[in-house]
């Protein structure tokens, strides 16, 4: 618009101030990772998409600024970048991390939570000393430090305990497990681990049971001098599994389970007696026949086939016999086998 001359001469001067807008600064969401662990590095990156310069971009933590420090820097890319690094994660690095982008026309930010996952720690356990069968003890197995979800579990010799097995466990609470077993034996011996594990990690701490058994014993047994005529009676108290021959006395009486230093116990032969008797069998000329012969005794008696000659070559001897002793002179059983007749084929 003209202003007449005469009236553009009467206005007074004025000073104009141009007043420039400034639009605010936008800041493009960033992320965690959800699968952090305890030593991993971490970086959040942020970045200015919109705004006028001069931008300040600061870090805070938790509502507190974050400064360069150990194992943490800030490296300004460029007036519109700015990236925060954690070279090693750790317990203390929980929390909301926020950048805060500030000009002349506003102050913004973004925050994003880092939640670092803590692998469970399993405090030291054991089992008590001098435990023997028919006992019972418990242990607990407690997670110090971990974070949730946490799934505790129980391992006998690297195996998951069996329902056969008599033990029982039982949780105390999301970070306790407790093992009982109401009846010792000694099946129950062993090595017995503690698994813990959550998001983080998988730790095991292990512990040794041991049960002291019941141990079968002999008592020392000798016949009194001088020794009486036989036949003698003599009992093994226990489960006798085998008979073995030994130096200074006749024979020993092992117990299962076998233990060493077993004191001996003299034991009179017992002579053989038939279990399986031979019997006489027919047959026909170039087949095959089967002759049984078998007998017990103490200790176990040596069985042999002999065939007779002469006029009697047409028969089997049987001979049975068991081992000499200073007891007794050797003990032994003859038969005549059966009598193995020619039938025409």
């Amino acid at each position: 618009m003209t202003l007449p001359e005469e009236t553009a001469g009467r206005l007074p001067l004025r000073n104009l101030t141009a007043f420039l807008f400034q639009f605010p600064p936008k800041v493009s969401p960033f992320y965690a990772e959800d699968t952090l662990h305890v030593g991993d590095r971490a970086s959040l990156t942020c970045s200015v998409t919109k705004g006028d310069l001069p931008l300040t971009i600061t870090w805070r933590k938790d509502g507190r600024s974050v400064e360069p420090a150990h194992m943490t820097s800030i490296t300004q890319v460029d007036q519109f970048t700015s990236i925060l690094v954690i070279e090693s994660l750790s317990p203390e690095h929980n929390g909301n991390y926020s950048c805060v982008v500030r000009n002349l026309a506003a102050e913004v930010s973004h925050t994003q939570q880092l939640v670092v996952n803590v692998p469970p720690i399993i405090e030291p356990f054991s089992f008590q000393d001098g435990l023997s069968e028919g006992m019972r003890t418990r242990t607990v197995c407690g997670v110090s430090k971990g974070d949730p979800p946490l799934v505790v579990s129980w391992l006998k010799d690297g195996q998951p305990l069996t329902p056969n097995l008599g033990v029982n466990v039982s949780a105390l609470d999301p970070y306790s497990s407790l093992l009982s077993i109401s009846s010792l034996d000694s099946r129950h011996s062993g090595d017995f681990t503690c698994v813990a594990s959550n998001p983080a990690s998988e730790v095991r701490y292990t512990a040794k049971l041991q049960v002291k058994g019941n141990d079968p014993s002999l008592s020392p047994y000798r016949l009194p001098l001088p020794r009486p005529r036989p036949p003698y009676t003599l009992r093994c108290f226990g489960t006798c599994v085998d008979w073995t021959q030994w130096s200074r006395s006749p024979y020993m009486c092992a117990l299962q389970p076998r233990r060493p230093n077993l004191s001996p116990i003299d034991v009179v032969p017992v002579p053989p007696r038939w279990l399986v008797e031979p019997v006489d069998v027919s047959v026909e000329r170039n087949r095959h026949v089967a002759l049984h012969c078998q007998a017990q005794g103490v200790p176990t008696p040596t069985v042999i086939w002999k065939k007779a000659t002469g006029l009697l070559s047409h028969l089997l001897l049987c001979h049975v016999y068991s081992a000499p002793s200073p007891l007794s002179p050797p003990a032994s059983a003859r038969a005549t086998c059966p009598r193995v007749r020619d039938v025409p084929g």
